[in-house]
C-alpha cells in the first residue's frame, strides 16, 4: 500500500503540485482570458475599478490574515461581480482505495444580511464523463477570520482518471466577501500492483 500526496502551493511565480518528481501546475481563468500567458500567477479584471487583481498572491498584500503555509495564498472574491475560478488537474492511481481533498480557509465579508449573497465552491471535474460534482460551498454567511482546515473524502470511483480540482467564488455588486485558500493537499492512498 503506497500513500501519496500532491501539495498544491501557492508560490511567488508558479504554483505547482507534485506526485514524486511529476510536475503540473494550476491554471487560473486569468491564465485563459488574457490568451494563456506563460506566468502561473494569474488576473481577474476587476472591471468597476479598471485594475487586476491577483489570484495567488503574496500574504504581504493582506494586512490581516498571513498565508497558512508562508507566503501566497489564493485569494478569490474580495469585489464587486466576481467571477473567480481557480483549478488544476491531478492523475488519481488507478490502485486508490481512498482519496482525500484538505485544505485551508478564511472567509471575512462586509455583507451584513442573513440571505446569501457570495460564494465559493470547490468541485471536481471529470473530463472523460463531462461530470461536475460539487464538494463543498461556502458563503458569506460562514465568515470565519482565521485560517479553518476543511477535508472531504472524494470517491474512489475517480481512481485511475485525470480531474480536475476547483475553487470557483461568485459576490454579487454589494458588499464584498473576500474568500482565501491556502495549503491545498490531495492524499491517496493506493494498493501497489
Amino acid at each position: 500500500m503506497n500513500k501519496l500526496r500532491a501539495i498544491f502551493a501557492f508560490a511567488a511565480l508558479s504554483a505547482v503540485a507534485a506526485f514524486g518528481q511529476d510536475r503540473t501546475v494550476w491554471r487560473t481563468s486569468g491564465d485563459v482570458q488574457e490568451g494563456g500567458r506563460g506566468s502561473i500567477v494569474g488576473t481577474v479584471a476587476d472591471t468597476q475599478n479598471g485594475r487586476d487583481r491577483m489570484v495567488i498572491t503574496p500574504d504581504s498584500a493582506l494586512t490581516s490574515l498571513k498565508a497558512q503555509s508562508p507566503s501566497n495564498l489564493a485569494w478569490l472574491g474580495g469585489y464587486s461581480n466576481a467571477q473567480d475560478d481557480l483549478s488544476q488537474v491531478v492523475a488519481i492511481p488507478a490502485g486508490a482505495s481512498s482519496i482525500t481533498l484538505s485544505f485551508y480557509y478564511a472567509i471575512a465579508t462586509q455583507e451584513n444580511s442573513l440571505a446569501i449573497a457570495d460564494t465559493m465552491n470547490v468541485y471536481t471535474y471529470d473530463p472523460a464523463a463531462a461530470k461536475y460534482t460539487a464538494v463543498a460551498t461556502f458563503n458569506d454567511n460562514m465568515a470565519t477570520p482565521t485560517w479553518t482546515r476543511f477535508s472531504v473524502s472524494l470517491p474512489v470511483s475517480l481512481a485511475g482518471k485525470s480531474i480536475q480540482i476547483g475553487f470557483q467564488a461568485t459576490t454579487d455588486n454589494a458588499r464584498n466577501t473576500n474568500f482565501w485558500v491556502d495549503s491545498v493537499a490531495l492524499d491517496v492512498v493506493a494498493c501497489g500492483s
